[in-house]
């Protein structure tokens, strides 16, 4: 750990210790905001979820699987390989 984290945490726990409590008045309105930022949390994560699926459902299925350097090549069908042969030059 170097000086600068070491002191950072220092200073945090010694402030951490020496708060005292404010005496404050929390409204109804504040509850309201504390779940409207949660809703909130979990809908902008579902968001990057949603736009990195793609990029993650590849990553894993390369690493797990079995040959683990061959890059996913679609195979072509049954129709395109007879008809390779009869195209004019």
């Amino acid at each position: 750990m170097n000086k600068v984290t070491q002191t950072t945490i220092i200073i945090a726990a010694a402030l951490l210790m020496a708060a005292e409590p404010a005496w404050a008045y929390l409204d109804p309105g504040t509850g309201s905001l504390i779940l409207q930022s949660l809703i909130a949390g979990i809908a902008g994560l579902l968001v990057v979820g949603r736009l990195y699926w793609a990029k993650l459902k590849s990553f894993l299925a390369a690493a797990f699987s079995q040959s683990g350097t061959e890059p996913a090549v679609e195979k072509p069908s049954d129709d395109e390989r007879e008809n390779k042969g009869s195209e004019l030059p």
